[in-house]
């Protein structure tokens, strides 16, 4: 399709180039088409999938849009008057993007079109806003902080000073919630997911963000985060490690503020109340605590026992010390054992006497029983 249009027209834009030139794999490819009409992209076989403004996929699924400008009129992402006539050139494309590094071009035979230096802001490590419009919009305060998790980049002071006037300001109240918690699952599987919690503070806007509380929690894991970064951790991992030496009502509490799914919140309580356990002074206090966390989350062979207790012990691998760990895999074996214990592990007589929660009552008696002979 693309034989259609004049190549000079058309420019690769954003992570693409980025990407390229810090040698790094490129995974989205978007492209920006001057001095063109949604009539001649139609016309060149494009289909037109843009609802705001336009916006075509080509036959290999690419995207290209049409050179465009923006002004603010009013609040949200969505808040925004575009226009995307055939006189917008690329460099009124390029200087409504986020960051320096994002509004570089390449043209068709490989020349940088780089307006506002971008490549220097990549080799010095620097994240630095294109135009004071970045005041424009919020989500770029956790933008910033998420390619700082990316790239290990610092903040530009200037860039720094805007993010802390739209916190200031209370910019960031506008930002719906399912967007926070995107920006939030992005950043903690980069390579530095500390550094988004780091600029995030710098800026002032953990705690508008996620409250008091929740704002301490995140401060305080961010060593256990530095670890897990360089790590193969998964996703449930980083978050368990997280919250899981603080109490379920942080958990909640940035459930609610970030939007967080409610299956990895119930990871999340659950790693807080295996550590819990973990952590009590004495032999029949782990074994009481253990069975009390079996009753809550119904660890049994019914209801997929490994997928809990082995996120929570690979958690403990990843950020503990080797002794704890290999106490942990103890205890994760046992627990997973003793859910095995079931109604055909009562005596005839408990089977044929016992009704209702005096059957569940007499196997939680054996599955602690159990615990009792395999954990030392």
């Amino acid at each position: 399709m693309r034989r259609f249009l004049d190549n000079s027209k058309i420019f690769l834009v954003g992570g693409a180039v980025r990407d390229e030139l810090m040698g790094r794999e490129p995974h989205d490819f978007d492209f920006v088409v001057v001095n063109a009409t949604p009539e001649q992209m139609l016309r060149a076989g494009f289909q037109h999938v843009g609802a705001d403004f336009p916006v075509f996929l080509d036959k290999n699924g690419d995207e290209f849009a049409l050179a465009r400008t923006e002004r603010k009129v009013g609040s949200g992402h969505k808040g925004f008057e575009t226009d995307h006539s055939p006189d917008v050139t690329l460099k009124e494309d390029l200087v409504r993007r986020d960051f320096t590094m994002n509004a570089i071009a390449r043209s068709w035979d490989d020349k940088i079109i780089d307006p506002f230096n971008g490549r220097a802001d990549i080799a010095d490590g620097i994240i630095r806003h294109v135009s004071p419009a970045f005041r424009e919009d919020p989500l770029r305060v956790l933008r910033a902080a998420r390619f700082a998790a990316r790239f290990n980049f610092s903040v530009a002071p200037e860039t720094m000073a805007f993010m802390m006037d739209m916190v200031a300001d209370g910019d960031l109240d506008s930002l719906v919630k399912e967007r926070v918690w995107k920006e939030c699952q992005h950043a903690i599987m980069e390579p530095h997911p500390h550094r988004f919690i780091e600029v995030l503070d710098e800026a002032g806007a953990l705690e508008p963000l996620f409250g008091a509380d929740v704002a301490s929690v995140l401060l305080d894991s961010i060593c256990n985060l530095r670890s897990l970064g360089s790590r193969d951790a998964s996703k449930v991992v980083r978050w368990m490690a997280i919250f899981q030496d603080w109490n379920e009502d942080v958990v909640h509490d940035f459930a609610v503020a970030a939007k967080m799914p409610s299956i990895l919140r119930n990871q999340c309580v659950f790693a807080v109340a295996m550590s819990k356990a973990f952590r009590t002074d004495g032999r029949e206090e782990l074994l009481d605590a253990l069975v009390g966390v079996m009753k809550r989350f119904r660890l049994d062979s019914s209801h997929n026992i490994d997928r809990l207790c082995i996120q929570w012990e690979y958690m403990m691998w990843m950020t503990y010390s080797e002794d704890a760990a290999h106490i942990a895999n103890d205890v994760v074996s046992a627990v997973v054992q003793a859910g095995l214990v079931g109604f055909d592990n009562l005596s005839e007589d408990q089977q044929a006497s016992l009704k209702g929660k005096e059957i569940s009552d007499a196997i939680f008696v054996e599955r602690r029983k159990l615990l009792d002979k395999l954990i030392m």
